[in-house]
């Protein structure tokens, strides 16, 4: 997790090393107590909270989640206008973490919480068992590590017996993040069954 530093002060610098010298432009960002500057900060791997099918919808949800936790365009967006006030500072909708007018653990703080509501709402490796196309059918959906694995149809005699031999049964489909979200969905909406796995 990365943690915005205070822009005024000066003494932090960039550790990254390239071609046996550091780097030392003034630090952006730390992590795990190491200081790095814009450019650097942005080689690291980042964690992925989210995933969805198009961009505009993701970039509607950090929208949403911006506005309310009162989040900041610059720094949700890695930019590096830092010390200059955003567009949204302006019309009193940013605390002003950008232009160094709020305090770094305030601002990580909302930031925290608007990463826990974002963060993968698939979380383990389970069965959901919900109801099949016909009486006496069982849908049983597969989550493994957090990501739909696959889904089938099987009768209800068979059920029990095969739980353990899953794999055999499901059909595989390719990791879709916005199948995720619509599972995540109705799992909140509807009480279902899970086993884990």
């Amino acid at each position: 997790q990365w943690e915005v530093i205070n822009l005024c002060n000066e003494t932090s610098k960039c550790i990254e090393i390239k071609n046996g010298k550091t780097c030392n432009k003034s630090a952006k960002y730390y992590k795990n107590n190491e200081y790095y500057c814009q450019s650097h900060s942005k080689k690291k791997q980042y964690e992925i909270l989210s995933e969805y099918s198009k961009i505009t919808i993701a970039k509607s949800r950090l929208n949403a989640y911006r506005q309310e936790f009162n989040l900041c365009d610059h720094l949700m967006e890695g930019d590096s206008l830092f010390g200059i006030p955003c567009f949204h500072y302006k019309i009193k909708q940013c605390a002003g973490a950008c232009c160094s007018k709020e305090e770094v653990t305030s601002y990580n703080e909302r930031a925290e919480l608007a990463k826990l509501k974002l963060k993968k709402s698939l979380d383990g490796s389970f069965l959901i068992i919900d109801e099949g196309r016909t009486k006496g059918e069982k849908c049983i959906i597969a989550i493994q590590s957090g990501q739909f694995y696959g889904y089938d149809y099987i009768e209800e005699e068979l059920f029990q017996d095969s739980l353990g031999q899953w794999e055999e049964f499901i059909k595989k489909y390719p990791e879709n993040g916005e199948i995720n979200q619509i599972i995540s969905r109705y799992m909140t909406k509807n009480k279902l069954t899970t086993i884990p796995i």
